[in-house]
């Protein structure tokens, strides 16, 4: 299981560095202080040797030496370490020895120290060479290295253990310095679980770091998309519970009444007002779930992609061409020649137009006309639903976009919601929406702007499919 404390993964940055760089200045120091102590030994050791060599005498290529058993127990005496010497003769004869040592590198007129091991015990060797006019020879004298050993070992100590404590010390206030550095995430938290489920307010943010902000920042706008979703769900369950109230409880009374009806015309009569009255709340319930639909595209939306308007508006019209002829109603078409594409979503789109043709469907009185129009915009791409109806104040052009609003007068049964609908789909593809007057001051033109997308001859699979019916061609 990998570690996600951010406490420990910051001391573990700070403090390995710190033991990487201890450790580094341990194998330094090692050297230096064993290059120190071999130094300050080597001269003792060195004065020793000078000390025998002065014992030393050739003769004739002969060497010789006087040493007084005092001077041997001077040179012999040490309360640590043991020592050996030996004197040898240039022909190879031994003059005096104390221990066999072991014979050293070549070497000239300067004396030479080196390591070797007697008996299995480790030694540091001095070798001179004595010349004088009868010839010469070569003195030795070896030393154990305990005392080497102990001063290294003290000196490493007095070095290292201090600055292992202060590290140590470094670890402490580090992990004190990062939790209190770590405070407002804490803090933050807190504040957090401390909320109640319905509490989708801004987290406070003067009192988090800079480095933390984005993160408050991405907790804010998820609180307030959270917020305006459960805002549209309650207003959605307020608005359906309030639209079908009423539908519901006429349906109510008049399925009664047809109960209590024993002539069959009467009852006939009864259960075709039932029938209108449950087409009424089946259309209120389709409007209230495409507005629910059209709601929740802003908080997760729908993927998009190229369309061809011109081809989506036409299928969308050719299939109200039979609910036109039983209104007695001329529905047409009318596009450009070239194709105009848009970048949105089929389904949304379908439903925008669905609910532009049935209002013009429901609100243009028979014997009248309705076009459906693609053109070309400066903006983009231009779609307009005119009729030649009524038309709309232009008092209340703006608030017939509002939910569950129908002006005074208005004809028909509707709820209100289809050009509320028609917003929220427009609002998603960033288009805008004007209502205005038909052709010759009469009936009412709803124009929606899209903005301009790719053209059509990079989106081959968008061609119009074979056999779809020309551009300009009117179905009525």
């Amino acid at each position: 299981m990998h570690d996600t404390s951010v406490r420990r993964r910051l001391i573990a940055w700070l403090m390995t560095p710190l033991l990487g760089l201890w450790l580094i200045g341990a194998c330094l120091a090692y050297y230096f202080v064993i290059d120190f102590a071999n130094r300050i030994h080597d001269r003792w050791l060195l004065d020793s040797a000078v000390s025998l060599a002065q014992e030393v005498h050739v003769q004739s290529g002969k060497a010789s030496a006087d040493l007084p058993a005092a001077f041997l127990r001077i040179l012999e005496y040490d309360a640590v370490d043991r020592i050996y010497y030996r004197v040898i003769g240039s022909d190879g004869s031994i003059v005096a020895e104390q221990g066999r040592i072991p014979g050293p590198p070549p070497f000239g007129t300067l004396p030479v120290f080196y390591d070797g091991q007697m008996d299995g015990v480790p030694v540091r060797i001095a070798a001179l060479r004595v010349e004088e006019a009868g010839g010469s020879a070569q003195v030795q004298v070896a030393e154990t290295v305990v005392k080497r050993n102990t001063l290294a070992s003290e000196i490493l100590a007095v070095m290292l253990l201090p600055q292992l404590l202060l590290i140590g010390t470094a670890g402490a206030l580090i992990w004190y310095g990062v939790g209190r550095g770590l405070g407002p995430l804490d803090r933050l938290r807190n504040d957090i679980l401390q909320r109640s489920g319905k509490d989708l307010s801004p987290l406070e943010k003067s009192r988090v770091p800079a480095e933390v902000a984005p993160l408050v920042n991405a907790l804010n706008e998820l609180f307030g998309r959270l917020e305006r979703a459960v805002a549209n769900q309650n207003r959605f369950i307020a608005d359906a519970a309030h639209q079908l109230r009423t539908p519901l409880a006429g349906l109510k009374t008049q399925a009664e009444l047809a109960m209590r009806e024993d002539d069959p015309v009467a009852m006939r009569a009864a259960l075709e007002r039932v029938r209108a009255a449950i087409d009424r709340s089946v259309h209120m319930v389709n409007q209230l779930l495409a507005l629910a639909r059209a709601d929740h595209s802003h908080e997760h939306p729908l993927p998009t992609a190229p369309l061809e308007l011109g081809r989506l508006a036409r299928e969308a019209t050719a299939e109200w061409v039979g609910n036109a002829l039983d209104a007695q109603l001329d529905l047409g078409f009318e596009t450009v020649e070239d194709a105009a594409f848009i970048k949105g979503n089929a389904e949304l789109l379908r439903e925008m137009l669905d609910n532009l043709i049935d209002n013009a469907l429901r609100y243009t009185p028979a014997g009248g006309s309705i076009t459906v129009r693609i053109s070309r915009h400066a903006q983009g791409s231009l779609l307009e639903v005119e009729d030649n109806g009524p038309g709309i104040n232009p008092a209340e052009r703006e608030r017939v976009l509002e939910r569950f609003y129908r002006g005074e007068g208005t004809p028909g049964e509707g709820c209100g919601l289809g050009l509320a609908i028609v917003r929220e789909i427009v609002n998603f593809h960033a288009a805008a929406i004007t209502i205005g007057e038909g052709a010759h001051g009469r009936g009412t033109r709803v124009s929606i702007v899209f903005p301009a997308t790719v053209p059509a001859a990079e989106n081959p699979k968008q061609q119009a499919a074979p056999g779809t019916t020309p551009a300009s061609a009117m179905m009525g």
